[in-house]
């Protein structure tokens, strides 16, 4: 297992620990004895969805042809066998539609435009803006407890390489790609290291940025275990292209996203991205066209309550049927972050409780008030 560096602040509110996991347990418990983790994990006998497409095979060619099939046309293949419209095969050399997805995302890479920056850049020749090449590489392999309820306890591969550069960043780590681990197959055994594996009710990708590393995921998927029954959670930055989501579907089980900023300003501010609203609210709109569970996280930033998280909320509202949110009050400053007299501080009381008026304005469900009914309803 790699080492884990495990970030720890001291603040007026007390200690806060940054991804937690169950090595940081004794710790948390002398701080406060009363800590319980929150588990609501599906039903047993919950099958992920990459499962059932694994073995979904295409009758009509075998699985060599696909590298021959002009990328235009193997999406509208891909497109009609998400809807259904295809004859499934049982020969064991037909292509699956995991197949397909992977041969698409290789194809992205090679001309990247997986985030919102669009770069068009040959990932198997140059680095993208977030920093990688074809392969993707991984920092450390841990069993979250302090995720949203309905996650926890995760098993989370947090992942280099990010698009975004939020001068908040808690993971800025992620941004130096030379530490990591190239994420093959092998982390499938290096998961089964951990003594506390077992515990885990989901699988989480993080970063960094899960997106920018779709290709090398993709394909690790398709190696797990035949027996793998934990639903993947896809936690990302939101500044995600259309592809990347239509790869996704049939894949990730439950989004995890973010919705930063209500307006480019702040994106380009803080983020250091370009048309950031659009790129955000039409990769909701992806998701919630698709079967799988969706948590918009809303990280409340100081000063950032009528720019921005009042216009997510509201717009969010248009979807509450749909979504669950998850709103984030415990920001702390940290990297570039420390330096900026605008963002330099916690949030305050009334910020939280102005943050949790709007919540209820808008009718939004927050997945931890509410998390029993998550896994039971049909989206």
């Amino acid at each position: 297992m790699l080492q884990r560096e495990i970030k720890a602040y001291l603040t007026e509110k007390g200690v806060t620990i940054v991804d937690p996991g169950y090595d940081c347990l004794p710790f948390i418990k002398k701080i406060n004895p009363n800590f319980e983790i929150r588990s609501v994990p599906p039903q047993p006998g919950f099958v992920p969805s990459f499962q059932k497409i694994r073995n979904l095979r295409i009758s009509g060619f075998a699985l060599e042809d696909i590298s021959r099939i002009g990328t235009e046309r193997l999406w509208e293949l891909h497109d009609r066998i998400i809807k259904g419209d295809f004859e499934p095969s049982t020969n064991p050399m037909n292509p699956t539609l995991l197949d397909l997805k992977i041969e698409l995302a290789r194809r992205e890479i090679g001309h990247c435009t997986l985030t919102g920056w669009g770069c068009g850049v040959d990932r198997f020749k140059q680095p993208g803006r977030c920093g990688l090449m074809d392969e993707a590489y991984y920092n450390s392999l841990y069993i979250h407890v302090a995720e949203e309820p309905v996650i926890t306890p995760t098993a989370v591969i947090k992942l280099s390489g990010c698009a975004l550069r939020c001068i908040f960043c808690q993971a800025h780590e992620a941004f130096n790609i030379d530490k990591g681990k190239r994420l093959d197959s092998g982390v499938w055994k290096e998961l089964e290291k951990d003594p506390n594996y077992g515990k885990a009710v989901t699988l989480e990708f993080v970063g960094g940025n899960p997106d920018e590393s779709i290709y090398s995921i993709l394909k690790v998927i398709n190696g797990a275990p035949e027996s793998f029954r934990l639903p993947i959670v896809w936690n990302n930055h939101g500044y995600g292209n259309e592809n990347v989501y239509k790869l996704l579907n049939k894949v990730v089980d439950l989004y995890l996203t973010d919705f930063k900023y209500g307006n480019d300003e702040c994106g380009l501010a803080l983020s250091g991205v370009r048309d950031y609203w659009s790129h955000a609210t039409e990769g909701i709109e992806q998701i919630i066209g698709q079967d799988s569970k969706a948590v918009i996280r809303i990280l409340l930033l100081p000063g950032h309550i009528n720019c921005c998280h009042r216009k997510v909320m509201e717009w969010l509202s248009n979807y509450k049927q749909r979504i669950w949110v998850s709103v984030i009050d415990n920001y702390i400053p940290d990297w570039k972050a420390l330096s900026d007299s605008k963002i330099n501080r916690m949030v305050s009381e009334e910020e939280i409780s102005e943050a949790k008026e709007l919540l209820k304005k808008y009718g939004l469900r927050d997945v931890s008030d509410c998390p029993k009914d998550f896994w039971e309803t049909i989206k």
